[in-house]
């Protein structure tokens, strides 16, 4: 079902720089593991380029590795993000469901998700709240965009987002 509201709807995606470094220090860890496995012997570099094999190894790995990551573990929420994008509001509801899911059994993978997965200030499930509740705004569901809205308050109580659509929601309210 696509919506009257045009799909082209701006994203907000805020990059934590902080996440380069684990980022890097995984490229340093793959690095190390492409020294010792002599995976140098297929190049020809010697001397001082060798480093630089070693880290064009350990980049490569990294990138291999959190390509296959976000495949599996961000599909849902992916899937969701191509429907929002398509206009497609209550088909992708669901995904970001199944996403919210995923990251609340295994927070663990959501806390640290700057290693392999994003650089996203923003948690998975953050954004999986807010996907939501946009998503119920959009086909006019107020009372439960306010629900998930409310509930992404609750869960991470600094989310600007949320606080400003339940203020824009309260002013609509009273003017009523």
């Amino acid at each position: 079902m696509h919506s009257d509201i045009s799909p082209n709807i701006p994203t907000v995606y805020q990059f934590a720089w902080v996440s380069l470094i684990p980022q890097f220090a995984v490229i340093g860890i793959f690095s190390i593991i492409a020294h010792y496995l002599g995976l140098n012997t297929y190049l020809t570099f010697s001397g001082e380029l060798e480093f630089v094999a070693n880290i064009m190894w350990g980049a490569i790995g990294f990138t291999i590795l959190s390509i296959t990551i976000r495949a599996f573990l961000v599909k849902f929420h992916r899937k969701g993000f191509s429907l929002l994008k398509r206009g497609e509001y209550l088909s992708a509801i669901p995904f970001f469901m199944r996403s919210y899911k995923l990251f609340s059994k295994y927070k663990w993978l959501d806390k640290y998700r700057y290693f392999l997965i994003s650089s996203s200030k923003m948690a998975y499930r953050e954004m999986d709240l807010n996907n939501i509740a946009f998503c119920y705004g959009q086909v006019g569901d107020k009372e439960m965009a306010i629900k998930y809205y409310e509930l992404l308050l609750d869960e991470f109580p600094t989310n600007g987002l949320a606080a400003v659509a339940l203020k824009f929601a309260a002013t609509i309210e009273d003017k009523n």
